[in-house]
């Protein structure tokens, strides 16, 4: 997909920035306050809000990233531009 919008462009870059940012700010945190609860994906994206246990034990932590692997493996089966 080419996108030739400079303000597009930049839309995604600040949002990519802001996003790089977070995490590794939540990186630090965790380390600091050795609470790995803390980069679990259904915490870091809010879902825990609703189910607040999705964010705790291991094997969520395990299932968060999972999950967000299946999700990345599906953007790249779904890509139109196969090389």
């Amino acid at each position: 997909m080419k996108i030739n919008n400079k303000f597009l462009i930049a839309a995604i870059k600040t949002i990519l920035l802001g996003a790089s940012l977070h995490l590794f700010l939540l990186t630090i945190y965790a380390l600091i306050n050795q609470n790995l609860e803390t980069l679990n994906i259904f915490n870091i994206l809010d879902f825990d809000l609703f189910i607040p246990q999705l964010s705790t034990g291991l094997n969520l932590f395990l299932l968060s990233y999972l999950v967000l692997g299946t999700v990345f493996f599906i953007f790249v089966a779904l890509d139109k531009n196969k090389k």
